[in-house]
């Protein structure tokens, strides 16, 4: 059998689609799985983890532009016919559907984020399944059991074992991530660098070393919580480079980011920060502590394709009801209970 899987989005929702290759695996060993990505990140991450996918599909969007999307597009559509294909939520942009009716697969599951219309091009699906109240996770999974497949019971991600570390932990170094994606609003899911400083000292003071993992589009705003915390260490380097950092970090503290899936992913204690997103999307799994306290409801939804302030009151959620003593006392707890289970 061959399946397709799309993960056309950014490290955090391509690490989420992860369970998807590994549940396709235990259902048909002898499956070839195709994931088709649009992003370096996610490109590296199947790449490493031959054991689950046959063949990546890069469509070099974000690093090469639009042109060199659609000569990549040309070469691989239709080269082959898949059994099933499966378009990793969230995917709501009429572009990724347009993507989906370029390959040819039998059966093509994706989500139901309204009436499909010529427009939407939600047309190009065979089977749409409800978006249902559950973790992206769940609902990526949920296209499996419409498929006819079993349903998963504890779900992993999965990365190349080489960015897994050498499994000793500095149970004294706290990661600190202050970036995310900085594309359609999504800049604003990030937390004022002030208190990621306020933290940051408090956390040093208590006699941890603060490393500031900085990525490339990051450095200016890390530059500016450095300042601000003498004696912290910025790290920089590439992604498998990155989760060997995280992997043997004691806690990682992140805004709503690929980088805290990440982290969730290599089994670290990860604390991340909501405000106009929703925690149906935070990192996966028990070492995942995702904080949203804003009476506010989250203002992303699939369909609005980016993010902004629904109340025009200039993302409260985050600025104002997430405060720094409610971050701490999260990580604080968690450093103490990640400390007695050594």
């Amino acid at each position: 059998m061959r399946y397709l899987i799309y993960a056309l989005q950014g490290l955090g929702d391509s690490l989420e689609a992860t369970p998807l290759v590994r549940a396709i695996r235990q259902h048909d060993p002898t499956a070839e799985i195709d994931v088709a990505t649009t992003r370096r990140g996610p490109a590296s991450l199947f790449t490493g983890i031959p054991e689950f996918v046959a063949n990546v599909i890069y469509l070099p969007y974000w690093e090469s532009g639009a042109p060199a999307f659609a000569r990549a597009l040309a070469r691989n559509m239709r080269r082959k016919t898949y059994d099933a294909s499966f378009m990793a939520y969230p995917s709501a942009k009429p572009a990724y559907h347009v993507v989906n009716a370029a390959f040819r697969a039998e059966r093509k599951f994706g989500h139901r984020y309204a009436v499909p219309t010529f427009s939407n091009a939600l047309w190009s699906y065979t089977d749409l399944v409800p978006i249902r109240a559950c973790h992206n996770v769940e609902r990526n999974l949920d296209m499996l059991v419409a498929a006819g497949m079993p349903r998963v019971e504890h779900p992993e991600y999965v990365v190349p074992g080489s960015w897994l570390g050498d499994g000793i932990r500095n149970h004294a170094r706290v990661t600190v991530h202050v970036g995310t994606i900085a594309h359609d609003g999504f800049e604003n899911k990030r937390w004022p660098l002030e208190n990621f400083a306020a933290v940051a000292k408090r956390l040093q003071n208590s006699g941890y070393e603060i490393s500031l993992l900085a990525g490339p589009d990051e450095q200016e705003q890390t530059r500016i919580v450095a300042a601000s915390v003498p004696g912290s260490h910025t790290f920089t380097g590439s992604l498998a480079a990155a989760a060997n950092h995280l992997a043997t970090s004691a806690l990682v503290l992140t805004n709503d980011s690929g980088i805290g899936h990440l982290a969730a992913a290599v089994k670290t204690p990860v604390v991340s920060l909501f405000g106009p997103t929703p925690t149906t999307g935070a990192p996966y799994g028990d070492t995942s502590h995702p904080i949203r306290t804003s009476p506010c409801p989250p203002c992303f939804k699939p369909l609005s394709r980016g993010i902004s302030c629904a109340l025009n009151i200039d993302y409260r959620c985050l600025k104002v009801d997430l405060i720094v003593e409610r971050v701490l006392e999260t990580a604080y707890a968690v450093l103490e209970r990640a400390s007695v289970d050594v």
